[in-house]
C-alpha cells in the first residue's frame, strides 16, 4: 500500500496491472485496487480486459456482500451515464460510469474541448460489477453489458463562433445599457460579469430556439435587470420583486412578461407559473411565457459554473437544449469580462 500510495496517478493502476501479470497476490487485493481507482485520475485503458477480469476474479466474499449490500437501493434496470472526450478511455474499453448526469458533464468539460459528449446508457443491477458511493456515485459495469439511450454533445467552440457574429451587435447594445443602470452590486458574484453572461447565455438560446426580435429582447431586458436591486450575495427571494420594480419604474413601457421574467426569476418555478396562470396578461400568450420563463431560468442556472463545474447540476435545467450548453457556459465564465 505505501508504495502503489506514493506513485503518481498514471502509474497507480498500471502498478496492479503489473501485479496481475506478475501472478501476485495479496490479501484485500481487490479492494485495495478500488480504493485507489476511486482517487486515481486515469481509468481502465492502460489495462488490458482479460488482466480486469482477473482482478474482478479476486472479489472475496466479503468484497460480493459489500457490493450487493451497496446496490440494494437501486432498481433491477439502472440509468447510468458516462462524461467523455476523445482523450478518454474509449467508450467500448470503458467501465467506469455515475449515477448523476452532472458528475458525467464534469468529465466532459473540464477539459474544456470541442469533442465534450455525455453518454446516457441502461443496465441491469445484475451486471453492476462495482458502485462506489460517495460524490461520483460510480458504476462499474462492462461495456458489453450496457443498452445505449442517447448521446449528449456539449456545444463549444465551434458553436460559439457560428452564433456570436449573429448576437454580438445587441449583446454591446445591452451591455451599455447594463452600466446605466442602478446597480447595487458591481462586482460581486451576482455583479456586471454574472449578469453579461446571463444576457450573452440568453441572446444564444434565443438564436438556438429561432426567436422573435421581440421575444430576445424581453430575455436582454431581464438579463440587465434581474439582479441589480441585489443587496447581498446570500440567498434572496426579494431582489427579484424589487429588480422589476425598478424596471417597471425606469422606462417608459414596461411590458408584462419582461416584468415578471426579471420577479420570478428568484423563486420556485412553481410561483411563476402560478402567476402565468392567474395574469392575463401573462395567459394569454402562456406558451411563450413559459418558454421565456425557462430559457431566462436556465440562464441564470448556466453560470453556476463560475463557482466551478461541479455547482451547475443538470438537473434543474428545463429546456433539452440547454443540457448542450455547459460547456459554453464555462467559455463564457472565462471569458466574458466588464
Amino acid at each position: 500500500s505505501t508504495s502503489i500510495s506514493g506513485l503518481p496517478d498514471s502509474m497507480k493502476i498500471e502498478y496492479f496491472n503489473l501485479l496481475v501479470e506478475r501472478g501476485m497476490d495479496f490479501e484485500g487485493f481487490y479492494r485495495k485496487f478500488i480504493d485507489f481507482y476511486t482517487y486515481a485520475d486515469y481509468g481502465f485503458g492502460c489495462i488490458s480486459e482479460e488482466n480486469i477480469d482477473k482482478i474482478f476474479q479476486r472479489k472475496t466474499p466479503e468484497d460480493i456482500q459489500e457490493t450487493k449490500e451497496a446496490l440494494t437501493s437501486l432498481p433491477d434496470t439502472i440509468t447510468i451515464y458516462r462524461g467523455q472526450t476523445k482523450v478518454s478511455t474509449p467508450l467500448e474499453k470503458a467501465y467506469s460510469w455515475s449515477l448523476d448526469k452532472s458528475v458525467a458533464m464534469f468529465f466532459a468539460a473540464r477539459l474544456g474541448t470541442d469533442d465534450a459528449e455525455i453518454v446516457e446508457a441502461r443496465v441491469k443491477k445484475e451486471k453492476v460489477i462495482e458502485y462506489i458511493k460517495g460524490y461520483e456515485q460510480e458504476i462499474l459495469v462492462r461495456y458489453r453489458d450496457v443498452e445505449i439511450i442517447e448521446v449528449t454533445k456539449l456545444f463549444g467552440l465551434d458553436r460559439l463562433k457560428e452564433l456570436l457574429p449573429r448576437v454580438t451587435k445587441t449583446y454591446l447594445e445591452y451591455k451599455k445599457k447594463l452600466y446605466k443602470l442602478d446597480y447595487n452590486l458591481k462586482d460581486t458574484v451576482h455583479g456586471y460579469e454574472h449578469t453579461l453572461r446571463v444576457l450573452l447565455l440568453s441572446l444564444l438560446l434565443s438564436e438556438e430556439l429561432g426567436l422573435s426580435n421581440k421575444n430576445r429582447d424581453r430575455l436582454a431586458t431581464a438579463a440587465i435587470y434581474h439582479d441589480c436591486r441585489r443587496k447581498h450575495d446570500g440567498e434572496s427571494k426579494q431582489h427579484g420583486y424589487d429588480s422589476a420594480e425598478y424596471y417597471k419604474t425606469s422606462v417608459n413601457h414596461p411590458d408584462a412578461i419582461t416584468a415578471f421574467l426579471i420577479q420570478y426569476h428568484s423563486l420556485d418555478d412553481k410561483y411563476g407559473y402560478k402567476e402565468i396562470e392567474l395574469n392575463p396578461a401573462l395567459s394569454e400568450k402562456a406558451d411563450i411565457v413559459k418558454l421565456l420563463f425557462k430559457i431566462f431560468k436556465d440562464c441564470d442556472g448556466l453560470d453556476r459554473v463560475r463557482f466551478g463545474l461541479r455547482a451547475l447540476d443538470l438537473s434543474y435545467l428545463r429546456l433539452d437544449i440547454s443540457q448542450h450548453y455547459p460547456l459554453i457556459a464555462r467559455i463564457c465564465h472565462e471569458e466574458v469580462k466588464q
